[in-house]
């Protein structure tokens, strides 16, 4: 991707198949994908970066669910 974000809508296309594919185990977890579909997605759209490479000017608030603890789980580069 190069850091152009436009395209951001495109590639999330193409891997929304593999994003939302139904796992056969989902029905006797709490979880209905894996995670392996977005895991690539992010990889594709950010690469290496992490939160630490965000401007410092941006706020940045990523909720998500750890579903091992099925509980919720919030990454952010603000500092309180």
């Amino acid at each position: 991707m190069n850091g152009n974000y436009r395209e951001t809508p495109e590639i999330f296309k193409s891997y929304a198949p593999k994003i939302f594919k139904k796992n056969f185990l989902s029905a006797f977890r709490n979880y209905t994908y894996s995670s392996a579909g977005m895991e690539a997605f992010t990889r594709e759209l950010y690469k290496d970066k992490t939160l630490r490479d965000v401007r410092e000017d941006l706020r940045v608030i990523v909720p998500t669910l750890d579903i091992t603890l099925s509980a919720p789980r919030i990454f952010t580069n603000i500092i309180t």
